[in-house]
């Protein structure tokens, strides 16, 4: 069995943007850019004490809970970490701003069990 290992001509991402102790606060335009391109997302939810989260993210470069309507909404089970790939990337034209919430309506401004931390590749 052969190994190839190839260097890609140009990197996938020129960012990797960490946001701790997120809850229903936003964090507004976290990659200090207006347009970009999401590639990864690792969102950490272990230190729930059973209760789920919705990371919500918009494409804004500042939000309001409970009234900005998120582009992506992503549920986080407890007591776990989650990994989401975009594989053509997932682009944003005003600023990435994102915050976290316990139920799934764009309204809810309800705070998560426990903050996550969010991992985010990107090119800004």
């Amino acid at each position: 069995m052969t190994t190839v290992l190839q260097t890609p001509l140009t990197a996938l991402a020129d960012k990797l943007v960490t946001v701790a102790l997120l809850s229903n606060v936003p964090n507004n335009n976290v990659t200090d850019s207006t347009a970009g391109i999401v590639y990864l997302l690792e969102v950490d939810n272990r230190n729930s004490d059973g209760v789920g989260a919705y990371l919500k993210i918009a494409d804004a470069s500042s939000a309001t809970v409970g009234t900005t309507q998120p582009k992506l909404s992503l549920y986080i089970p407890p007591k776990t970490k989650q990994t989401f790939a975009f594989q053509n990337g997932h682009a944003y034209t005003a600023g990435l701003s994102l915050w976290a919430t316990r139920n799934p309506s764009y309204t809810d401004n309800t705070k998560p069990d426990s903050s996550l931390t969010v991992k985010i590749l990107v090119t800004a």
